[in-house]
């Protein structure tokens, strides 16, 4: 997971014009027949796929290494896998910051689930007759206060590094209860996940044991085995600040550089590599 930015002033149209349809939802509740063609609309996933940079909210996959993207609801619409008691934030809904970018496998796993670890909201903000749309936004008080046990890429102080680990074999661990639930539900310990996370630690190692190799062999000087695991260590760098996916990755691969590769390598050697990440970062 990585922090999202997104500006929730700026709403889609479709959702600026479904008044109706969110009058309809707080009349019908549950039994409403919400609108993919509003929540779902065209504008509302070329919005959401610039803010997440076309990759998923949970499990940061692109399209290419995932499954399609897909509209998310944070809280769900119509009904709550932890409470059958509950009819769903049907309020929630078309509501602009309720809704997230997700490829279909986290979006099936998570499905209707939302566990919390305080008192759950079961009714809408209101004012008269009218929805409070301030009570509808993702930071209202009564909202934050439910204590959401899945995380949320867009909440203002997000820090991923606080709740989940990334090994160098590519699994995925807890690091807070937050954290456990929301590998759990939406099963971000998914084999092909694992694998491609660990694929892009292979392939780093790989190109520096690989220049290690040409140096042993006389084939490059000792300027030019510096420039190369220079250049490697740069590209990890790049992952994060151009938004590739499974940033989460490489931001552990960088903070614990010597776990992720200089233990893989023999003394003499791991010398050099930890001098030369120690000049970049130090």
């Amino acid at each position: 997971m990585r922090k999202i930015v997104k500006i929730t002033t700026l709403i889609p149209k479709p959702l600026n014009d479904c008044t109706a349809k969110i009058n309809k939802a707080l009349l019908e509740k549950a039994g409403h027949k919400f609108s993919n063609n509003t929540y779902a609309s065209k504008n509302v996933k070329q919005n959401l796929m610039k803010i997440y940079n076309n990759k998923c909210a949970f499990c940061e996959s692109d399209t290419t290494a995932g499954a399609v993207l897909q509209v998310e609801h944070y809280r769900p619409k119509a009904k709550v896998k932890e409470d059958s008691t509950h009819t769903g934030y049907y309020w929630l809904g078309y509501e602009w910051t309720n809704l997230l970018y997700a490829c279909s496998s986290c979006n099936r796993a998570k499905s209707t689930s939302f566990p919390i670890a305080a008192i759950r909201v079961f009714n809408p903000p209101m004012n008269g007759t009218i929805l409070d749309t301030d009570g509808c936004k993702a930071n209202y008080i009564d909202l934050e206060n439910e204590k959401p046990l899945i995380l949320n890429p867009e909440e203002t102080n997000f820090n991923p590094m606080q709740h989940l680990i990334i090994s160098p074999n590519g699994k995925i661990r807890k690091k807070t209860n937050r954290g456990d639930r929301t590998i759990k539900v939406c099963k971000l310990y998914r084999k092909n996940l694992t694998i491609a996370r660990r694929s892009i630690v292979d392939e780093h190692l790989r190109y520096m044991m690989k220049a290690f190799e040409k140096r042993k062999d006389n084939l490059i000087s000792e300027n030019n085995l510096i420039g190369r695991l220079e250049v490697e260590i740069e590209r990890i760098v790049d992952r994060i600040n151009n938004n590739e996916p499974y940033t989460l990755l490489a931001k552990y691969m960088l903070k614990h550089f010597d776990h992720f590769f200089v233990r893989k390598f023999q003394p003499i050697e791991q010398v050099v590599l930890k001098d030369v990440f120690n000049r970049l970062f130090h």
